[in-house]
């Protein structure tokens, strides 16, 4: 009771002072298709200032910082002044080039948070995208992420029924971290992940450790505190599937926005 209770603190304490969450739909996203993605400011207190008309302005690939795949500054993102109230959204649509390979890349989102704007330094955050490869173990939602209800997450990977598996929330995809070598996940190890992982605590994350089914699926529920500041702000899931030879597969990351 006193881990959950403390979890409760921490979790409304940083819902209070983060910056934004994105929504992408749909992600995976399909090599060729339409992304559409929306923006919300997460504190409440704040205006957010933009030099362009886009919510990111570039996309790379396999880790934030990785090799540009698309520079929006000189293509897609038309230099005009937006700003987002306390709140607010912001959405944009983008087009995948039809020769991005499967694999995971990032969306970089840069922003002027209230009295930083004009003369502050921007705050730069990022945010993972897949393109999904049919043999990948795929994580899926049911619903959204809502204060006070249940997320429904199901993770499939038909290939390995009986596999052992487990799954983690992050609060931000701004570090990530190679939990094998070779393997990188998108999540930080942040508050959230603290009290999703190792030891899981069930009243929120629940299903979040087991075995597949004999078809390869696992269901995962995550019970959001009936906590008011939690509303608008990110929340990311990925989970990782162990193979027979003690391999690390990971699913494709989630990122949600909170709704009150």
């Amino acid at each position: 009771m006193k881990r959950f209770i403390t979890a409760l603190c921490l979790l409304s304490s940083v819902a209070i002072s983060q910056g934004v969450a994105l929504e992408l739909s749909a992600n995976p996203l399909a090599p060729g298709a339409n992304l559409s993605v929306t923006l919300t400011e997460s504190s409440g207190f704040f205006n957010l200032f933009f030099t362009t008309g886009c919510v990111f302005t570039r996309v790379v690939a396999g880790a934030p910082f990785g090799p540009i795949v698309a520079n929006g500054i000189n293509s897609f993102c038309p230099a005009v002044f937006t700003s987002v109230p306390p709140n607010g959204t912001h959405t944009q649509t983008w087009t995948a080039p039809i020769g991005m390979a499967p694999g995971l890349y990032y969306l970089k989102v840069v922003y002027w948070l209230g009295a930083a704007w004009p003369l502050g330094s921007p705050t730069i955050e990022w945010f993972p995208l897949t393109i999904l490869d049919p043999n990948q173990p795929l994580l899926a939602a049911g619903n959204s992420a809502q204060v006070g209800q249940t997320l429904q997450l199901s993770v499939t990977h038909a290939a390995s029924p009986g596999a052992p598996y487990v799954g983690a929330g992050s609060i931000t995809t701004n570090q990530g971290f190679n939990p094998a070598p070779g393997i990188y996940c998108s999540l930080d190890m942040d508050a959230v992940f603290a009290i999703s992982y190792t030891t899981p605590i069930t009243s929120v994350f629940s299903g979040f450790q087991g075995t597949l089914n004999a078809s390869g699926g696992a269901d995962l529920f995550v019970h959001c505190p009936n906590i008011p500041a939690l509303a608008h702000t990110p929340f990311h899931v990925q989970s990782a599937v162990f193979g027979t030879t003690g391999q690390v597969e990971l699913t494709n990351p989630i990122s949600f926005t909170i709704m009150p």
